[in-house]
């Protein structure tokens, strides 16, 4: 502004910024500049493990070490990066109805048998969800590219193979099965991270044959692929036009009318040097290490080279306060004075508010121009395209969302596995999954003894504790007995987890049939949908821990946390679930209900109304392609798998969180 003042402002393009360090000033000046409406350009390094390319490939290794497993061969087919003949969505739903239908899971012998039988199969229409589709057609489709697959990635498996086979059967793969653009519709991006994955196996495959191709185990070739792709990096380039921001070693490449250098304070210019804590400083000289007065002086060389860079202006700035702590000006302040003495402009700190630039002083300015176009940034997390439809609707996949909508992406758009924490004992998901098959083996032994469920009573209150037990026993590990058992069934002074389950259930009336893991598949009928179409009909699909049907017909949903009771605003399980099953049974639900076996507590839950308002949003912002890195409370990041991933601590924009109800069109 001053020197727009005294008409001696450099065009916009001569004009560079300059940093010590590319963090944390390129993130801050990229938001000071955006906000200000002045174009910048820069280009930033970013790590080649975290595009989404790259988690394709890892989903391909998961495929060849598991090939007859469920999930990894689901997940590589579903990938969008890829593309199979002959498999749609239609045809994975169908094969996993058929999986449901059969309980096979994996195994090669499993299916073998079921492609078998399909090929014999006559045409099978009617199927939900799917009618007019040839059920037992897509299946085999889907079990013979797998097959295909399968036949196709054996010499990359096996151990015989050199890392030149391994090679040479990820670019067939490839050239045969990947999508000629971009999923995303950012083929720029797509084909630089596939063209830095393509000349990083050249290079291995180089060595390799250098070192005699001996045979590799596939981890091992995994794991060298993975290191060679976590050293590599790309450069990402925002804007063409504008003020460059760039840091100090290139910098001095340039040549400019202004340079703007930032961050004068000791510890940054010169930059904070660290000791060895191993050896003395004077041992290390004796085998070539510089000495702290030679670095200190080889600094300020290269600082005074950089000022000569412009050939007009050069300002520099420091801040004075750092986390509310007082900072120390950089010594190399007095070389700048020494060196332009006859030309220095001291601007006092208090005259600094009038110089600050907003958009409209950059117009008044000449900075901007009124017919130029300022670059939009990028949301993060926010897709360019609309997303397919996502049903059937999973509530459980819908609760995610709630709680980080970037980790629905990873984990439902991206089929990426979460990783998972080390626990050195008894793992929450060991132990939940561990008590809902006590409780429903429980449930359905008892029930199995009469035509109808029997109610417990005080009578009979320590028979079913023993049954209960007696399935405990078998369920956990030995060593895991005393503490677990305690948990579950008390101590003195302590009640256990299923005790009081049993106790809640003996507060209840008799019942006249009881579901325990139900499955279902509702097309729930809600009376208008996320963009106001009336009525709108939603694909749901789940399964309920417990349904109970009492003598008059109403039926009351349960559904068991091991945890604490979920808090209603990132929940919508039960209540949803409630509303599928009244529908389905042509019932009335009296209770919906959650009980938090940790904190001894059931929670009701009968906001229908909140709950079809949380299903049309969530569902509205998935089709629209929101995922922004947004948990619902920060804490959730300390123990996300994902955290490598989302890059939540530069994200620069953030979604309102309130949810915005749509009415019907009439």
């Amino acid at each position: 502004k001053v020197l727009a003042k005294n008409g001696t402002l450099p065009e916009i393009n001569r004009i560079a910024v300059v940093v010590p360090t590319p963090l944390p000033y390129l993130y801050l000046a990229k938001q000071v500049f955006g906000q200000a409406g002045i174009p910048y350009q820069l280009q930033d390094g970013f790590p080649l493990t975290t595009e989404p390319y790259l988690a394709a490939i890892d989903l391909l290794f998961d495929f060849i070490e598991h090939p007859t497993e469920y999930s990894p061969s689901f997940q590589l087919l579903l990938n969008p990066f890829f593309e199979f003949p002959g498999v749609s969505e239609h045809a994975l739903v169908a094969l996993e109805t058929e999986l449901q239908t059969r309980n096979n899971i994996h195994g090669n012998e499993a299916w073998a048998r079921m492609r078998n039988r399909s090929r014999q199969q006559p045409v099978q229409l009617g199927i939900p969800g799917l009618e007019g589709h040839n059920h037992s057609g897509l299946v085999q489709n889907v079990l013979e590219t797998i097959h295909t697959l399968e036949h196709t990635l054996t010499p990359m498996a096996s151990p015989t193979t050199p890392m030149t086979t391994k090679i040479n059967g990820m670019r067939d793969f490839l050239t045969r099965y990947e999508r000629t653009t971009s999923p995303h519709d950012d083929a720029p991006r797509h084909n630089r991270a596939r063209g830095a994955l393509l000349t990083i196996l050249d290079q291995l495959e180089n060595v390799d044959r250098v070192l005699g191709e001996s045979p590799v185990e596939f981890h091992t070739f995994r794991k060298t692929l993975h290191d060679a792709v976590q050293s590599h990096t790309f450069s990402e380039r925002t804007g063409d036009n504008g003020i460059h921001i760039i840091d100090a070693r290139s910098a001095a490449l340039g040549m400019f009318d202004l340079v703007i250098l930032v961050g004068l304070n000791e510890g940054e210019w010169p930059s904070r040097r660290d000791h060895n804590i191993f050896y003395p400083q004077w041992l290390l000289q004796d085998f070539g290490w510089p000495s702290d007065f030679d670095s200190l002086s080889s600094e300020r060389i290269a600082f005074k080279e950089l000022i000569r860079v412009s050939r007009r202006h050069v300002a520099v700035f420091r801040h004075q306060l750092e986390e509310d702590a007082p900072t120390i000006s950089s010594p190399f302040l007095e070389d700048i004075e020494d060196l332009t003495a006859a030309h220095t402009q001291h601007i006092p700190a208090r005259a600094m508010n009038a110089l600050v630039t907003s958009r409209n002083h950059a117009l008044r300015s000449g900075l901007v121009q009124p017919d130029r176009s300022v670059p939009k940034r990028p949301t993060p997390g926010i897709l360019k395209q609309r997303l397919p439809k996502p049903e059937p609707v999973s509530a459980t996949a819908f609760e995610l969302y709630l709680r980080c909508p970037f980790k629905y992406y990873a984990k439902y758009i991206l089929h990426l596995d979460e990783e998972d924490e080390i626990h050195m004992g008894f793992s929450p998901l060991q132990r939940g999954r561990i008590v809902h098959e006590i409780l429903k083996e429980g449930f359905q032994q008892w029930d199995a003894t009469a035509d109808v469920p029997q109610p417990y009573t005080e009578e009979n209150y320590d028979q079913a504790v023993s049954l209960f037990r007696r399935i405990a026993k078998e369920k956990i590990p030995r060593k895991y007995h005393s503490i677990e058992l305690a948990r579950l069934f008390g101590s003195h002074g302590h009640v256990g987890a299923i005790e009081w389950v049993l106790r809640q259930e003996m507060t209840r009336g008799p019942v006249a049939k009881r579901f325990v893991e139900h499955p279902f598949r509702t097309n729930l009928r809600l009376e208008y949908g996320p963009n106001g179409e009336s009525p709108w009909h939603v694909d749901i699909k789940g399964r309920v821990d417990r349904v109970d049907i009492d003598l008059a017909g109403r039926i009351h949903v349960f559904d068991y946390k091991t945890g604490k009771a979920p808090e209603s605003k990132v929940t919508l399980q039960i209540p949803l679930y409630a509303m599928c099953l009244a529908q389905d049974f042509s019932a009335e639900t009296t209770q919906a209900t959650y009980l938090s076996l940790r904190d001894r507590k059931a929670v009701r839950r009968d906001d229908y109304e909140k709950t079809a308002t949380q299903l049309r949003e969530t569902y509205r912002l998935i089709s629209e392609g929101h995922f922004p890195p947004r948990p619902y409370q920060d804490h959730l990041c300390n123990s996300c798998g994902y955290i490598g991933l989302c890059r939540k601590e530069i994200s620069e924009t953030a979604l309102p969180t309130e949810v915005q109800e749509v009415k019907p069109i009439t």
